[in-house]
This record gives structure tokens, C-alpha cells and sequence, in this order.
């Protein structure tokens, strides 16, 4: 399958995923109160968490790639509350515009299926959640998400995991609030890397160090500060973000560098990745709507979930960090 908006092929796909939204009952057309936040009660018996990213929705006529109907929406949200997850992990892009309350009910709709069954949504800062006043855009989404108690970047724990979330929006932030958020990670990495029940370091942030993506959405601040930064510090074995809107996979200076930006908003092209001077991607199947399900057991693995030309979800990619 080509990487660029899907084919004629994957057709059937999304009918089943809206027959599957349909006979779930959910529908659009009663509006959801607002806001609608998210708790943080996170699963300790389940052995795995889910990552997704840019689930915003599209601009029209302004982007071409393929973008599910509301209800196939609705049926991915379903598909990760049936996996029983520990807590889903978002690396940004969740509302289309920051400050449009409109484009935050959507998500609240969209996402129904996981409030409600009560699984906590943990929110990395994209780029679109700036969209707008700051102020307002921050309300909206603060609003959803009461426990970060107004944290841009914040630490979580699960099964020995430390897990820290960033927030790469640079030019939105800006340069002396960027230092101090590396200052604040270098410590963090320092602690988790000196407590002994700590045993490997996950990050998330929504833009990615490296990318093929035929429109550049590389952050140069993610790669020459960032990730040099945790690089240092042995138990660092994944960052995870978006804003590229496919799947790619990465391995920089010994940390999985996974680009997961599936979950909705319209696929975006990719260059060749054999092409001179491309990112050295270690994936090369479809790429199509995904998540990824992150296994905490004797080992720490990640398996790449994507919705398949038959409507059917697949395991198109797996490895240990």
C-alpha cells in the first residue's frame, strides 16, 4: 500500500468500522455537554497502555488525505477501550483549533467510548491545541484534563515505567520556558535513572525528531536538545510523538523514536525512504490508521495496531525497547 491517502481498497474497511460505530449506538446527533473531562485512574491490573496521536479533525479543502466518517471515529475509540488498556497516552493534535470550543466537542464526542468506560487519557501539548489565543485554547483543554492541574509537562509511573511528558511547541512557549522545561527533564532523568524501581524511561511529545514526511515536521529542538539530552542517560528507550500523520520508526543513539500520528486526522504523504539523504526508517509496511499498544511484562514490548483494507485491525509492526 502506498504511503499517501489510502486506495479505493480500504473502502470496505471503513464501512465496517461504521456498521461496527452504528451498532455500538453511538450517534452524533445528541450533543455531549461540556467539557468532559478526563480522570486519571489508571488500571494497575492491565499490562498494557495504548499510545495514539493526532486525532484532529481535518480542514477542508486545505488537506487531501483520507479522514474517517464520524462514525469510524467512534469505532476506533471503541477499539482501544476493548483493549482493556491500563490508560491511553496522547502525543497531541487532539483538537482542530485550540480556542474553538466546537472542535473540543468534537473530541468529546469522538472519544466518548473511552470516558466513558472510565480509561484515563494522558495529553502531551500538540501544535494545534495553540491554535487561537493561548489563554482560551489553554482553558478548553486544561478543561478536559483537570489532574495535570495546568502542567505542560508532567511524570507518570506504571509498572516500573517512568513515563515523562513534554511539551515541544517552542515557538509557542518560547526560548527561556523551553530551557527551563530542560532543565526540569534533566532532572527528572537523573532521578529515574538513580531509583532502582525504575527500570527503563518512556517519553512523549508530539513533534518528532526525525520524519520523512514529503512536508517536513521535524523539530530541530526535539532532535539537537532533546533527545541528545536523554540519550545521556541509560535507561531512556523510547520517545514517542506525532504531527506526522503516518507511521514511521526510528532508532537514534540508541532510543526508539516512534512517529505515531494515526488516529484520525487525514493521512499525510512520506518520501521515499530509500531515497539519498532520507531518514533511515526502520518500518516499511501500509501505513494507515493505527495505535500502538505498549506490553509491560518481563520484557517492554510494542506492537503497532492498524486498521487493515478488510476492515480488520493487524499487528503491522513489533518490537522490544
Amino acid at each position: 500500500m502506498p504511503n499517501v491517502a489510502r486506495p479505493p481498497a480500504l473502502l470496505p474497511a471503513l464501512a465496517v468500522l461504521a456498521a461496527v460505530a452504528l451498532a455500538l449506538g453511538a450517534c452524533r446527533s445528541t450533543p455531549l455537554p461540556e467539557p468532559q473531562p478526563y480522570g486519571e485512574q489508571v488500571d494497575e491490573q492491565a499490562d498494557a497502555f495504548l499510545v495514539i496521536g493526532d486525532s484532529r479533525h481535518g480542514f477542508p479543502l486545505l488537506e487531501w488525505g483520507e479522514e474517517p466518517s464520524d462514525a469510524e471515529r467512534l469505532a476506533f475509540a471503541a477499539a482501544l477501550r476493548d483493549e482493556s488498556p491500563a490508560f491511553v497516552v496522547h502525543v497531541g493534535d487532539i483538537a482542530r483549533k485550540g480556542s474553538d470550543a466546537g472542535d473540543w466537542r468534537d473530541f468529546d464526542v469522538d472519544f466518548a467510548p473511552l470516558r466513558e468506560a472510565g480509561i484515563a487519557l494522558f495529553p502531551a501539548l500538540g501544535n494545534h491545541e495553540y491554535r487561537g489565543p493561548d489563554d482560551r485554547a489553554l482553558d478548553l483543554y486544561f478543561a478536559r484534563f483537570p489532574e495535570l492541574g495546568r502542567r505542560r509537562h508532567y511524570v507518570r509511573t506504571f509498572r516500573g515505567v517512568r513515563l515523562i511528558f513534554l511539551d515541544s511547541n517552542t515557538a509557542d512557549i518560547g526560548a527561556e520556558r523551553a530551557e527551563r522545561q530542560l532543565t526540569w527533564l534533566r532532572r527528572r532523568l537523573a532521578e529515574a535513572d538513580e531509583d532502582g524501581a525504575v527500570r527503563a524511561v518512556m517519553l512523549f511529545a508530539h513533534h518528532p525528531v526525525h520524519s520523512n514526511r514529503v512536508r517536513s515536521g521535524e523539530s530541530d529542538w526535539m532532535r539537537d536538545r532533546v533527545l541528545p539530552l536523554a540519550a545521556e542517560f541509560p535507561k531512556t528507550r523510547a520517545l514517542f510523538t506525532g504531527h506526522v500523520h503516518s507511521y514511521e520508526r526510528f532508532v537514534v543513539s540508541g532510543v526508539h523514536c516512534v512517529v505515531t500520528g494515526g488516529a484520525g486526522s487525514p493521512l499525510q504523504t512520506l518520501g521515499d525512504a530509500d531515497a539519498d539523504g532520507a531518514r533511515p526508517d526502520l518500518y516499511r509496511g501500509p501505513r494507515g490508521f493505527h495505535y500502538c499498544r505498549v506490553r509491560i511484562g518481563d520484557r517492554i514490548t510494542v506492537e503497532v495496531i492498524m486498521l487493515g483494507e478488510d476492515g480488520r485491525w493487524f499487528i503491522a509492526d513489533r518490537f522490544d525497547v
